[in-house]
């Protein structure tokens, strides 16, 4: 969030190596029960356990990178240890409080940062070191859905729920656009005809878009509910995965209320951190290149607010609120493969690529180091 030159990689490395020393994760279960450690201490560990399981899951597969925690080696917490007394309320808003559902919550979370690690290690591993079976991409998508369908009532955004539900589905619908992306069953499909690929091609983006539709309409509930000025800063990376995927599909319309929608979402949350300010002027630049901005300063039906989101609004001569965003990213240009001087994204590929170089820095610079401190 600071901008900070491969600090994100470096935290998370030393994260996972500390882990492993202290044998939670990547190690032979362990039983806690014959350490003599107090309920309190048990439940530490657990959570410390799960919670850098699905730290590493969220940060490898949000960038197309395997996963490096393969197993954890401690029980899960109790799923319903959160009881119906048990709220949350936000801070620092007066609001009424609401079950929380944090253990049922924790548990789903850990369910589908495991599918996510099975996701990244089949899509992202080098097929050299691991041969992709044939199919397993419909596999994993069936069993992501059939997770979305066992999620408890209380879990449906028509019930308005705590804001961390609303991102844990915000998390599983950016797994379906990763896995939907480049198509489903591609490799059974290679003696298949012409008319069999754009198929399945048409299938994937049309599972693409339905799913950056769906992380807009909650987007939308939680700036409704909760606003955007404090969401978690996972909402961005949904935002931005949403808004990229409308943009590269081939029938993307700028005046779409969901697209429209989640970019004036988007203005709000990136104007807190470096890297946000960043993404959203290079999300400006990708905008403009698609050459449909016009339509925008024309159309009746947009707000003056949303058109100065592009920042030609006619009637302005001067520089909009967000003119100084770009200032400080010239130094990550040499880095950015293939860039053009206005850091326009080419698709999704090429944006989380510079999101990850912005946020976490580039892991391929990790490959073989030593020099990461010893836990």
């Amino acid at each position: 969030m600071s901008g900070q030159d491969d600090l994100g990689y470096t935290m998370l490395h030393l994260a996972i190596q500390m882990g492993e020393s202290l044998q939670i994760i990547n190690h032979d279960p362990l039983d806690l029960d014959k350490r003599q450690l107090s309920t309190e201490m048990v439940k530490s560990i657990q959570r410390t356990a799960w919670g850098l399981f699905q730290a590493d899951t969220v940060v490898h597969t949000n960038f197309l990178r395997p996963s490096r925690v393969n197993s954890v080696a401690v029980d899960r917490i109790d799923r319903n240890e959160s009881g119906p007394d048990d709220t949350w309320s936000p801070y620092p808003v007066e609001m009424q409080a609401r079950p929380s559902y944090l253990s049922q919550y924790f548990d789903e979370s850990c369910h589908l940062s495991s599918l996510a690690r099975d996701i990244s290690r089949h899509l992202y591993q080098s097929p050299v070191r691991s041969p992709r079976p044939r199919g397993r991409k419909d596999e994993l998508y069936a069993t992501l859905r059939q997770w979305e369908r066992k999620l408890p009532p209380e879990f449906d955004a028509d019930r308005e729920p705590p804001p961390h539900i609303l991102l844990l589905r915000m998390r599983y619908n950016s797994l379906l656009i990763g896995l939907a992306r480049d198509g489903f069953g591609v490799q059974s499909l290679l003696s298949g005809s012409d008319e069999q690929r754009q198929t399945m091609d048409e299938t994937s983006r049309a599972i693409s878009l339905t799913a950056a539709q769906a992380i807009s309409a909650l987007a939308r509930l939680h700036r409704r509910l909760y606003g955007m000025e404090r969401a978690h800063q996972f909402a961005t990376y949904a935002i931005v995965l949403g808004l990229f995927t409308m943009l590269d599909h081939p029938s993307f319309d700028i005046l779409d209320p969901d697209f429209l929608s989640l970019t004036s979402g988007f203005s709000i949350i990136a104007s807190r951190s470096q890297v946000g300010r960043y993404l959203f002027h290079i999300f400006r630049q990708s905008v403009r290149s698609r050459h449909q901005d016009e339509r925008i300063l024309q159309s009746d039906q947009v707000s003056d607010e949303v058109k100065e989101l592009f920042g030609r609004h006619p009637r302005s001569q001067v520089p909009d609120r967000w003119s100084d965003y770009a200032q400080g990213l010239e130094r990550y240009h040499s880095s950015f493969l293939g860039d053009s001087h206005d850091y326009a994204a080419s698709d999704v590929r090429d944006m989380l690529e510079k999101y990850e170089r912005l946020s976490l820095g580039r892991e391929d610079s990790f490959e073989g180091r030593n020099d990461l401190p010893k836990p």
